[in-house]
């Protein structure tokens, strides 16, 4: 077996039967053992085992032997091996990260067949293959995370607000432009000036800015303004008032 840079250790164990009957150092020393067997020292044959243990566990090797004996007498190692009883139980081939991350290669290899399309294979990391199935399953299912709420007094109609900023034209408005328009309202709103009106009215017409009720229309469509009225047209109007040109 290779060496794995971690195992499984499951909560329970405070709670065990077979480890509450053993003192407290043997309880290290099984944890010890556990790492040994991870690293892959207890499954090196020979005759040195023990004296490897031994070194290990910063012990001679007549207390490696009577730390065998007493955890093998509650049933948690093999005495002659050391090798933890319920270790295959408790541990899991996918554990490791070389064959995880082949499994996950196929898997893709696989899709991309199906799909009849060329992908490029995502580097892959050292988590649980149940983590990278369930973090596949969230990217197809969860909702698309929404920006941060701008904060709308509450003098402001919030349905009209929110009609305006789905427009095309100003969807993509910054919080700073939004904030610019508050601005625009508050100063209309004191100075008594209709400021519902004009939301409404821009999130109607689908309008980039604010304008005052009292603008005409075709003042509020860039391009398309007029000119402004001469200022000897009222004179004109006077003149000629009633004579057919």
């Amino acid at each position: 077996m290779k060496s794995l840079p971690w195992f499984r250790a499951y909560t329970e164990m405070v709670d065990d039967e077979k480890l509450r009957l053993l003192a407290f150092e043997d309880r290290w020393h099984f944890v010890a053992l556990l790492c040994l067997k991870g690293q892959g020292v207890l499954d090196e044959t020979g005759s040195l085992l023990f004296r490897k243990v031994a070194v290990k566990l910063g012990l001679d090797v007549r207390s490696v032997e009577e730390v065998a004996r007493r955890l093998s007498e509650v049933g948690l190692i093999d005495e002659k091996t050391l090798q933890p009883i319920a270790w295959e139980a408790r541990q899991f081939r996918s554990d490791s990260s070389a064959a995880r991350v082949a499994a996950y290669r196929e898997r893709k290899k696989q899709g991309a067949k199906r799909d009849g399309n060329v992908t490029v294979t995502a580097q892959d990391t050292d988590t649980d293959t149940d983590k990278e199935e369930e973090e596949e399953k969230t990217k197809k299912t969860a909702p698309r995370k929404r920006d941060a709420t701008f904060p709308v007094p509450d003098w402001i109609n919030k349905t009209h607000w929110d009609a305006w900023h789905s427009c095309a034209k100003r969807k993509n408005a910054t919080d700073a432009q939004k904030q610019m328009a508050v601005d625009k309202l508050a100063e209309w709103r004191q100075q008594g000036i209709d400021y519902a009106a004009a939301l409404e009215n821009a999130a109607i017409a689908g309008w980039q800015g604010l304008f005052k009720p009292d603008v005409p229309a075709s003042a509020m469509t860039p391009g398309r303004r007029q000119a402004a009225p001469s200022k000897y047209a009222a004179a004109a109007a006077t003149i000629y008032d009633g004579v057919n040109l």
